[in-house]
């Protein structure tokens, strides 16, 4: 598997239920042992996040503690 161009991404964690924190890494590879976004109960957490994009065009997403919604709004990609 090949990872493409990264893409740059607002992500926003909205009321999550407990602190923990977001990842984002190309899907088909293995998570990465970092944090994109980090947050605390309630809160509404914005977080600019360059990630590089899966070869079958899709990012994933890995949330470490309870449960929070995320708005994922992509913002353009980095030509090789």
């Amino acid at each position: 598997a090949c990872a493409s161009s990264p893409s740059i991404a607002v992500m926003t964690a909205v009321s999550p239920s407990g602190t923990g924190y977001i990842t984002a890494w190309p899907s088909g590879f293995s998570q990465p042992n970092a944090s994109n976004l980090n947050f605390t109960p309630g809160q509404t957490r914005p977080n600019l996040v360059i990630a590089a994009i899966g070869s079958n065009g899709k990012v994933s997403l890995f949330n470490s503690a309870g449960t929070t919604h995320m708005i994922v709004d992509v913002l353009g990609w980095l030509a090789p």
